[in-house]
């Protein structure tokens, strides 16, 4: 009996190992695509297929995790940055600034994706932001220039 309980925690344990990674590596694809589509020079332009973007990455993040979700899930935590929206049409505007700030935010956007759906789908809004607000650091040390290259 205790060794199908061992066998049983490992396969989960792979399992979640397997999730993380793939969650990681769309949250990384994501990230860097933003970078690609900020780099054109139309103000505004991008903003839709920046959106499009994300919301893309955090479909396939929710099924890293075995979730099928609905709309109204990515923009509960497409709004969780609060940023989103706003901060791709105001660095619209700052293209020196644009790609760092949007694969940034996009990045920050599926940390918090996928700390969300690695929960269960139980985290407070409050700890989604925390999660954000976390992903945005790691995202300063991101060469997002070398991402967008390797797309």
């Amino acid at each position: 009996m205790e060794n199908n309980m061992n066998k049983t925690y490992c396969k989960r344990k792979e399992a979640e190992k397997l999730a993380e990674e793939q969650a990681m590596s769309y949250i990384m694809w994501g990230a860097g695509r933003a970078a690609a589509i900020a780099f054109l020079p139309l103000p505004l332009a991008d903003v839709g297929p920046l959106m499009v973007n994300e919301s893309y990455m955090i479909y396939k993040i929710a099924a890293a995790y075995g979730y099928s979700i609905d709309k109204s899930v990515v923009a509960m935590l497409i709004g969780i940055a609060g940023s989103s929206l706003s901060g791709k049409i105001l660095v619209s505007f700052i293209p020196f600034l644009k790609v760092p700030l949007v694969a940034g935010i996009t990045y920050a956007v599926g940390k918090a994706a996928k700390a969300y759906f690695a929960s269960g789908m139980t985290l407070s809004k409050e700890i989604l932001k925390e999660e954000f607000l976390k992903g945005r650091k790691e995202a300063e040390a991101i060469d997002w220039e070398e991402v967008r290259k390797n797309q």
